[in-house]
């Protein structure tokens, strides 16, 4: 049997022998064959070799992929002169060999309408929505504890961090807006801090005597943090902080709220000493 799916992309078998013969249509090289595995919230792929022998020296034309064991399959093969699609394909044992239960094709540019079936058929589509759940969940307490507790706590490598002494403003914004942009504001600003603190924790692993300055470079990162929450309580702003959009998780990346700490600007803030957030630091010993 030799079946055309995509009118760039045929399977063949006979229905006796143990193999199965793809042939994807490939342009400057781009196209595949993967078998596919669910692993959790995503696809685990394992592409098979290509057998490229017919293509031209500009990586343009057929090339096969030999599959011997049933299972999940997906072809990525140049559909027309401009798009490329994926071609899902079930091979089962039946009748002594191997047969191709074609799936659909998704074309580029259209909805995704097979892998969304599949997602939805190999549990997928749950999982993920699990994982955007517990992310939901940990965004929430986190967000709690800046909120209730006026505290941030974080770790990098060598270094835990706790910062008090925070007043976050209840958020303004619809019942929707609010869930939403309390998450983004404590992701973000934990986006913000984290990496200025792996920093600091080389430096203190490279030098110890510089732990009580490090102390003091964290305070100030935290005054600024307290100006950004006193002067940004609208939802919508922590919201158009996203420079990725997508779900409504505080997942994502984001523009920078603060920028640089420095003395001058910490002092610009001209807060009263008990108004000034506090640090703590608990630095683990060197191996």
């Amino acid at each position: 049997m030799r079946l055309n799916t995509a009118r760039a992309v045929f399977v063949e078998t006979d229905g006796s022998r143990d193999v199965v013969t793809v042939e994807v249509e490939l342009k400057r090289g781009a196209g595949s064959v993967a078998r596919l595995t669910p692993a959790g919230t995503e696809w685990q792929l394992r592409f098979l070799d290509l057998d490229r022998a017919g293509l031209s020296r500009a990586g343009n034309g057929s090339a096969t992929a030999v599959v011997t064991t049933p299972g999940l399959y997906a072809a990525h093969s140049q559909h027309n002169s401009v798009k490329r699609a994926w071609t899902y394909f079930e091979v089962v044992a039946r009748d002594g060999g191997l047969s191709i239960d074609i799936l659909g094709t998704d074309v580029e540019g259209t909805a995704p309408a097979t892998r969304r079936a599949l997602d939805e058929r190999h549990g997928i589509a749950a999982a993920r929505v699990s994982d955007r759940e517990r992310r939901e969940v940990e965004e929430s307490v986190l967000a709690d504890e800046l909120e209730r507790d006026g505290r941030v706590m974080l770790a990098v490598k060598g270094l835990t961090v706790e910062i008090t002494r925070l007043r976050a403003p209840s958020l303004r914004g619809s019942e929707k807006q609010v869930r939403w942009a309390r998450r983004v504001r404590i992701t973000a600003l934990r986006g913000y801090l984290l990496p200025m603190l792996a920093r600091l924790a080389q430096l203190i692993r490279t030098k110890p005597t510089l732990a009580a300055q490090a102390v003091e470079n964290i305070e100030m990162l935290g005054a600024l943090v307290q100006d950004i929450l006193t002067r940004h309580a609208q939802a919508d702003y922590w919201i158009d902080r996203r420079t990725t959009r997508g779900e409504e998780t505080g997942d994502g990346t984001f523009s920078s709220p603060i920028g640089a700490p420095s003395a001058e600007k910490v002092a610009a803030l001209a807060l009263a000493d008990d108004e000034r957030p506090r640090a703590e630091l608990d630095i683990e010993p060197a191996p």
